[in-house]
């Protein structure tokens, strides 16, 4: 043993060699080999043998976030499924109207106004719903602001605070309240709606996609801390590309490709939450496309962007930070690009 790190310490550093080098290569080679077969079997299986979607028919499903949009969409959807629909958000009147539509249709539903940044009101929440619905089968953390935020913008702090603590504090006090009765009963499943930027930053959303990284993350985290406790909860996440559940938003996205029809979108969140999927996007092909890109050169990457643009229309205050800062870059080194006709905020090609 001692010879081999002696040879492997010429060609390597020492941090880059594991312990036990002889058998972690042995390991790292097994893996592969019985890998390869199990990889092409699974393709073949999923493509032309898809898993049947399980059945939600009587379970009880909280989600986070239904007064309107994906929440409200996801919502309807399950009940039609056949599942009892626990619907959580700081809008009371606008969770009722998604709740009263539920009834409408005879479907069961509950509404809990709940800001989940507050740990107090989550908790709190969750004693209501095992009173009145007993324990939650699912869990769709859907809530999230989606605002835009410029690194230099001074006006800017409010919002982030608000986007992190909700988009990341309010999922982490969720799921830390509801997971015990799950782990409990070895049984549920968490489903965190993240996003394409969790994938691929973009200009004036570096909040909202850090916050969206930091969930795919934290869904990591748990789903191995699941495992090591040989637990039978499910965790999803799923990362869609824009959808279009909000007008006012839709007129400030500069997109090369349309936002998803909502409808459509949540269908597609469903049924890969019904097959048990850990991580997934919508699109599908993105899952594979965003992070092959990352394998281009810098050059090439950032002619992909001007391509295949995905921009947000700045406010008036961010374009005059914007313009401003421009300035600056501009006298030292004006950069002028032929495949960035879009790079102009605001601007959309012929």
């Amino acid at each position: 043993m001692g010879f081999v790190l002696t040879f492997l310490s010429i060609f390597f550093n020492e941090y880059d060699i594991p312990s036990e080098p002889i058998k972690f290569v042995f390991e790292m080679l097994l893996v592969v080999l019985c890998g390869i077969p199990k990889i092409i079997g699974s393709t073949i299986s999923y493509v032309y043998f898809p898993p049947e979607p399980k059945n939600v028919e009587g379970k009880l499903i909280l989600i986070t976030g239904t007064a309107r949009g994906n929440g409200r969409e996801l919502a309807i959807q399950f009940h039609r499924l056949g599942a009892k629909i626990v619907c959580v958000d700081k809008d009371e009147v606008g969770n009722n109207e998604t709740v009263d539509r539920i009834k409408a249709e005879g479907g069961q539903a509950v509404g809990f106004k709940v800001n989940i940044t507050d740990k107090e009101q989550v908790m709190m929440m969750h004693a209501a719903v095992r009173d009145q619905m007993g324990p939650v089968d699912i869990l769709v953390n859907n809530a999230a602001v989606v605002e835009t935020t410029l690194f230099t913008n001074p006006e800017a702090d409010d919002v982030i605070s608000e986007i992190v603590n909700t988009n990341l504090l309010g999922q982490i006090w969720v799921i830390r309240e509801i997971l015990p009765s799950m782990l409990e009963r070895n049984s549920g499943h968490i489903v965190t709606i993240s996003s394409m930027t969790s994938l691929k930053g973009l200009p004036l959303l570096f909040t909202y996609s850090a916050t969206k990284s930091a969930l795919n993350g934290m869904m990591e985290s748990l789903t191995k801390e699941l495992r090591l406790m040989k637990s039978d909860v499910i965790t999803t996440t799923v990362c869609p590309y824009f959808i279009a559940n909000c007008p006012d938003k839709s007129k400030r996205r500069i997109l090369r490709l349309p936002e998803l029809p909502i409808e459509d979108a949540c269908a597609m969140i469903i049924e890969g939450i019904l097959r048990n999927e850990r991580v997934f996007t919508i699109p599908d092909y993105d899952f594979y496309a965003l992070p092959l890109i990352k394998f281009l050169p810098e050059d090439l990457q950032d002619m992909v962007d001007d391509i295949v643009y995905s921009n947000i229309e700045p406010t008036p205050d961010e374009e005059k930070v914007i313009q401003k800062y421009t300035k600056f870059a501009e006298m030292k080194k004006p950069q002028i690009s032929m495949f960035a006709p879009c790079l102009k905020m605001g601007s959309v090609p012929d």
